[in-house]
């Protein structure tokens, strides 16, 4: 957008578009003196619908929405699994409960993991550009687009500025002194997210993403959170999705698939705000479809 224009992001603000819709008015109003040039809010919808991670969906199932509020890109993965670390009386699952609520295939290689000398531990912030060396051999392998170096890093120090209360771990799993892959995990007020992962070439068949993710599920528990979010699967259990290997790997781990509405706009003007959103899915279609299909080594 040109300088003089702005749009405002709000993500899982409201409990559903309904409040929106209530609070419309006075939103609008508020933003429109503190952002001059606002084009449109864009959110991302809390509304969700929600099913067994062994049942999977079958559809790509969508949730209407009100007559103000216009799709639009999402920003937030819409799909993801979550995994209950407790149970309705707030208990802490322990190790057994939780490895029982997963798929065998993934209980096993859990175990292998261990058996095969993977060790599992929190790096820390100066380690930060060995993970991101593992994440560009990870985008080229899989035909990713990631950011700069800078924009992880300005994760971690937001993390860390007093008063905070995230709380951002990097996972680093080795063997033999070599670094096989590494995770980028949120804490936040009884929550916790999978955000980034990355892995190396090299001997994946030791398992050690399962190893990752397990280190940072019981961590997760041992922390007080109440659930662990995967943070984003395709939305059916499709082979030939192109991402289907991640569903199967996330899913793996139990919990429940939830379906969220997706990103909405509610246009402040409309006709910038349509303008805006042509050019993003111009912008998305280079890099979902040409960039990613077309100029990235097979």
């Amino acid at each position: 957008v040109l300088r003089r224009f702005s749009f405002v992001y709000i993500p899982y603000g409201f409990a559903d578009a309904n409040q929106i819709r209530l609070n419309r008015k006075n939103l609008v109003n508020v933003l429109k003196n503190r952002c001059p040039g606002l084009i449109f809010i864009r959110f991302d919808l809390a509304d969700y619908v929600d099913f067994p991670a062994s049942e999977g969906i079958n559809a790509d199932l969508k949730i209407p929405l009100p007559g103000f509020l216009r799709k639009s890109a999402d920003i937030q993965p819409p799909n993801t699994v979550v995994l209950a670390l407790r149970d309705t009386e707030g208990e802490a699952f322990c190790d057994d409960e939780l490895l029982g609520g997963m798929h065998k295939k993934t209980r096993y290689n859990i175990r292998l993991a261990s058996k095969k000398g993977v060790n599992v531990r929190i790096g820390d912030a100066t380690e930060l550009e060995r993970w991101y060396d593992l994440y560009r051999i990870t985008a080229e392998r899989d035909r990713i687009s990631i950011h700069s170096f800078e924009y992880y890093q300005n994760l971690f120090d937001l993390a860390a500025e007093p008063g905070s209360d995230a709380d951002v771990r990097l996972y680093l799993a080795e063997h033999e002194g070599d670094l096989l892959a590494g995770i980028i995990t949120a804490f936040y007020k009884g929550q916790a997210a999978y955000v980034y992962g990355a892995s190396s070439n090299e001997k994946r068949n030791l398992m050690p993403a399962y190893a990752l993710q397990w280190q940072a599920i019981r961590d997760a528990r041992d922390a007080g959170a109440e659930s662990y979010d995967f943070f984003g699967i395709p939305p059916a259990d499709n082979p030939s999705h192109p991402m289907h290997g991640l569903y199967r790997f996330k899913t793996g781990f139990g919990g429940r698939i939830i379906h969220r509405a997706g990103a909405a706009d509610l246009p402040v003007r409309p006709l910038l705000r349509f303008l805006f959103q042509s050019a993003e899915r111009l912008r998305l279609f280079y890099y979902r479809k040409l960039k990613k299909g077309l100029f990235s080594p097979r």
